[in-house]
């Protein structure tokens, strides 16, 4: 829905983390609050199926900042994707014992090849995946950045449409 009110064309990715995450979606600019406000203090209700969806690098996934939060609901606004780094077989055993998660040998594997973050899943909600192009979260990921607040030190901004419903 947002997408298809431009509500993100415009922002820019805000936080840039190299080997794990690329965010965006940030509302601290003035036109940009004007978009926040006509969407409300709306959180997204946690959707946490880490056996079909889960951190695996081009993950797209929800944030959520309040730590008072039991029920891991997701800011309705912002986004991140995961860029991540392969993960050995124990790690990510280890990760989803402690997050209690039972992960397929076959999403062992991907997060063994492909990489990702394994430490998220269980705890915020993955609703889609980058599908071609993941070379450009690589790319996003390099970019220089204020080490204070991990903010880029140029604007990357983004421009979305929706290609299929």
């Amino acid at each position: 829905q947002l997408v298809k009110r431009d509500f993100y064309n415009g922002t820019v990715f805000h936080r840039v983390v190299k080997d794990m995450i690329i965010q965006g979606g940030n509302l601290d600019k003035p036109i940009i609050k004007k978009k926040k406000n006509a969407i409300g203090k709306y959180m997204v209700p946690a959707e946490l199926f880490p056996q079909q969806y889960y951190h695996k690098k081009g993950a797209l996934a929800s944030p959520h900042h309040d730590e008072n939060n039991p029920e891991k609901r997701s800011t309705s606004f912002e986004f991140y994707i995961v860029q991540g780094t392969p993960q050995p077989a124990g790690i990510t055993q280890a990760l989803g014992n402690q997050n209690k998660v039972q992960y397929l040998p076959a999403q062992i594997q991907t997060y063994a090849t492909v990489g990702g973050l394994p430490h998220l899943d269980g705890l915020y909600t993955v609703f889609g995946e980058v599908i071609e192009g993941l070379e450009v979260i690589d790319k996003i990921a390099a970019v220089k950045v204020d080490e204070s607040d991990d903010w880029p030190l140029d604007d990357i901004v983004i421009e979305m449409e929706v290609v299929k419903e």
